[in-house]
């Protein structure tokens, strides 16, 4: 019988890892960058809160 021969370039390897990293990046960059924004917010949120009790008391 004939053998079959799968010929992978290194070129095609890694155009295939940066297609997967490009993916990544837009689908989770967003969120990684949204929940940085939430985190940020809440800081500022406790931070005025604390200097609001602070300035009452």
């Amino acid at each position: 019988m004939g053998e079959i021969k799968l010929d992978v370039t290194s070129t095609v390897a890694e155009k295939g890892v940066e297609l997967a990293k490009g993916f990544l990046e837009k689908l989770l960059g967003s969120s990684v960058e949204e929940t940085g924004l939430l985190i940020s917010d809440n800081i500022k949120l406790i931070y005025c809160s604390l200097t609001e009790s602070y300035k009452n008391s």
